[in-house]
């Protein structure tokens, strides 16, 4: 069974501080997750802030989406791991990418 990267972005203004709304949305995002049971490979591994580097030097990451996160999870095929994120909280907040994972 392949394995698939469910990659988080999320819009850096999304909870405009709110603190209760990101407490409530984490704790929907931790029983969405937990249910996806022995599907994981790789559990949730959230991202801080980011520095953007080039040939010129580095900066603060500015891009409005922001990479926040990442897992690895198998299922039978694309479509299938695309299903098991339709009813991701996250989704309230941003956005997700499914891709398939190779080995190299």
């Amino acid at each position: 069974m392949p394995n698939f990267s469910f990659t988080y972005y999320m819009d850096a203004k999304a909870n405009n501080g709110n603190r209760d709304n990101a407490q409530s949305q984490r704790e929907a995002f931790e029983v969405w997750f937990k249910a996806l049971g022995d599907v994981v490979i790789t559990p949730n591994t959230p991202f801080g802030m980011a520095k953007t580097v080039s040939a010129n030097g580095s900066a603060d990451a500015t891009r409005a989406d922001r990479l926040t996160g990442f897992c690895i999870v198998k299922a039978d095929n694309l479509d299938t791991a695309v299903a098991m994120v339709k009813d991701c909280p996250f989704l309230e907040i941003g956005t997700i990418d499914v891709a398939e994972v190779y080995s190299m």
